[in-house]
C-alpha cells in the first residue's frame, strides 16, 4: 500500500506531537496539591460557621485549579484556642478562626474589643472593625500573622441558674471565667462576682453538670451547640460585650505562596464572610427566641441594676487600659463610636 504521509513528514508530526505532550502540564499534575492549607477553629460541625467553611474550601480549591488543599479541622479538634494558636505559630495548622480568646494571645491590643459595655450593638459593630482594621492589620503584620478578614460570635449575655435582682446578687453565683482571658476575668469581678472558675471551653459544660460552676456568659448560637443552655435557668436581657472573630493567617505561609493564590485565598474570605456575619445575626436572633420556648427565662433589669452594671463597665475599660491595651486604642474605639453615634443620632443602651 502506498504511504499517505512521506516518512520525512511522519517523523517531523510525531516529534511535534511529543514536544507538545511533553510542555503541556497533564491533568493529573494540575490537579495535584501544592499548597495545604489547614484551618482550625473550635466552631463545630452543622452550624453556619461549618457551612461557610466548606463552601469557602470548595471556592479556593476551584479557583486554584486544585494546586491549593484546604483541610478543616472544625468542633476544636486542634483543642482549644490557646492550643490552634501555638500551632498556627509553629506552623503546624496555616490558619485559625479564633474569637477574641485567639486574638488576645496573639496581641493583647485585641482585648480591648470585648471590653463590657463599650461596643453595644451590630451597626456599631460595623463602625468600629471598618473604621480601625488598618490598625489591628499592622498590629498583627508585626506577629507575623495576616488578618483576613472579620466576623463574629454575637453579643453575649449573662447566664445564671438564679434571678439577678441587683448587682449584689452576682456574689451568689459560682461563675466560669475561660482561662486565659483576664480582661473578662477582671470585667466580672468588678460586677461584685467573687467566684470565678477558671477552665476552657471544652471543660464547661461538665463543669456545669457537676456543679463546680452554675453561671456564664455567652451568645444564645453559641450555648445552643455546645449543650450549655441545659444547664441554666435565667439569661440577661441586656447584652454584656461584643465577641468578635477572625480569619488569622501564618505570614511565613502566605509570603511563600504565588500572588494568584495569596489573591485566591483572600478573596475567598472577602466572599464568604459577610454572608456568614449575616447569617450569625439571623440565627443570633432565631436562637434567642428558641431558648426562651424551650424554657429559659428572661431576667428582668430594673434601671438601678443597668446604671450600675454600665458604671462599673465604664470603670473597667479605663482601669485596664495601659495594662492590657494602650489608652490611645481605647480612645480611638470611643471615638469611632461617638462619631457613629452622633451620625446616626443614636446612643449606647445599657
Amino acid at each position: 500500500m502506498r504511504n499517505l504521509v512521506p516518512r520525512k513528514n511522519f517523523i517531523n508530526i510525531l516529534s511535534a506531537l511529543i514536544l507538545l505532550m511533553a510542555l503541556a502540564p497533564s491533568t493529573q499534575a494540575k490537579d495535584k496539591p501544592q499548597y495545604h492549607l489547614k484551618l482550625a477553629t473550635v466552631a463545630p460541625e452543622g452550624t453556619g460557621w461549618s457551612d461557610v467553611f466548606h463552601n469557602y474550601a470548595d471556592y479556593v480549591e476551584k479557583e486554584s485549579g486544585g494546586r491549593v488543599n484546604v483541610i478543616l479541622y472544625l468542633g476544636a479538634i486542634m483543642g482549644d484556642e490557646p492550643d490552634e494558636v501555638r500551632k498556627l505559630r509553629i506552623g503546624q495548622i496555616q490558619g485559625a478562626v479564633v474569637t477574641l480568646m485567639g486574638m488576645g494571645i496573639i496581641a493583647e491590643e485585641f482585648k480591648a474589643l470585648e471590653l463590657p459595655q463599650l461596643i453595644m450593638n451590630f451597626q456599631e459593630s460595623d463602625h468600629v472593625l471598618e473604621k480601625l482594621s488598618p490598625v489591628f492589620k499592622q498590629i498583627l503584620k508585626e506577629k507575623d500573622i495576616v488578618l483576613a478578614g472579620w466576623s463574629e460570635i454575637g453579643y453575649v449575655r449573662i447566664y445564671t441558674r438564679v434571678p439577678i435582682n441587683s448587682i449584689q446578687d452576682f456574689d451568689k453565683t459560682k461563675f466560669w471565667s475561660w482561662a486565659g482571658e483576664p480582661v473578662i476575668e477582671e470585667a466580672l469581678r468588678t460586677l461584685g462576682i467573687k467566684n470565678l472558675i477558671p477552665l476552657s471551653l471544652t471543660e464547661v459544660l461538665n463543669s456545669l453538670k457537676t456543679g463546680l460552676v452554675d453561671s456564664f456568659i455567652g451568645s444564645c448560637l453559641t450555648i445552643i451547640p455546645l449543650q450549655w443552655y441545659t444547664e441554666t435557668s435565667y439569661m440577661s436581657d441586656f447584652t454584656y460585650g461584643y465577641s468578635p472573630a477572625a480569619v488569622l493567617l501564618d505570614r511565613k505561609y502566605f509570603d511563600q505562596l504565588p500572588p494568584d493564590l495569596q489573591g485566591i485565598i483572600l478573596e475567598g474570605w472577602r466572599l464568604f464572610l459577610p454572608d456568614l456575619t449575616r447569617k450569625v445575626r439571623e440565627d443570633e436572633e432565631k436562637a434567642c427566641r428558641g431558648l426562651k420556648a424551650r424554657g429559659l427565662k428572661e431576667n428582668p433589669s430594673s434601671p438601678e441594676l443597668l446604671l450600675e452594671v454600665r458604671k462599673r463597665a465604664v470603670e473597667v475599660q479605663d482601669k485596664l487600659a495601659g495594662k492590657y491595651y494602650p489608652l490611645s486604642l481605647l480612645q480611638k474605639i470611643r471615638a469611632a463610636l461617638e462619631e457613629f453615634r452622633l451620625q446616626s443620632h443614636s446612643s449606647p443602651a445599657p
